[in-house]
């Protein structure tokens, strides 16, 4: 009997011990993976944070650079007007020799050889065809023909194309396109900074310049101003 009990109790005492092991091994699980789940979301913050952090960072140095653009792009539009509304403003892409300004390095070269007289003749020549240029460019707007070529322009002031070339090259320093599309932009910024624009889409400035396309004329534009017609007219508007 003694026995009996002895072993009922026993058994009972080992039970409980088995039962308290496992709750204390279902507890320690329970806070392992409740602490694991605790650094899983601190990592995932820390990364949120980084993240959000980083996106800041980028939209500040975007607005920054955005906004130093747009300032800059204004004061080319404000320069351009003022060029434009100068007498002698006349903005061009650039002095960048080509294969028709190259004619002038050439001629530099054969200047050295030639007697006096005969480049004291060409000078002449070269003055005669700049003073009549100037006429037609001034008084009766050659470049706002669309269809003007140096040939033609040559046949116009009893000349050729290449003391033309040599002619334009002396007094402006650039290519025969070159100082078509500077008097053209001018053109363009003028009707721009007018009442007349706003008769006008984009193609009817392009027009009235003297380009035959708004391809063309919003390539130029870009290449001379630093900035876009549409962009250019814009700030105009702003302005008013």
């Amino acid at each position: 009997m003694y026995l009996t009990l002895y072993i009922e109790n026993f058994q009972r005492a080992d039970s409980s011990y088995n039962n308290a092991r496992l709750l204390h091994a279902y507890a320690t699980h329970n806070y392992n993976k409740a602490m694991q789940e605790i650094e899983t979301k601190k990592k995932e913050r820390n990364l949120l944070i980084v993240i959000l952090s980083f996106a800041l960072l980028s939209l500040a140095i975007f607005a920054f650079f955005y906004v130093r653009l747009k300032k800059s792009n204004k004061m080319l539009v404000e320069k351009s007007i003022r060029l434009a509304q100068s007498s002698s403003g006349i903005i061009f892409a650039g002095t960048e020799m080509n294969d028709e300004s190259s004619l002038d390095e050439r001629q530099s070269s054969y200047d050295e050889t030639q007697p006096k007289k005969i480049k004291n003749v060409e000078n002449a020549t070269l003055d005669s065809i700049i003073e009549k240029l100037e006429l037609l460019i001034e008084e009766e707007k050659i470049y706002l023909n669309p269809f003007l070529t140096i040939q033609e322009l040559a046949k116009i002031l009893d000349s050729n194309r290449t003391y033309l070339l040599k002619a334009i090259q002396k007094k402006y320093k650039v290519n025969f396109i070159s100082l078509v599309n500077g008097y053209r932009i001018r053109e363009a910024i003028k009707i721009m900074n007018s009442e007349e624009v706003k008769s006008l889409n984009m193609d009817g400035i392009a027009g009235k310049s003297g380009f035959n396309n708004r391809v063309t004329f919003a390539k130029a534009f870009k290449q001379i101003t630093g900035v876009s017609p549409s962009f250019f007219l814009a700030n105009i508007k702003n302005k008013e």
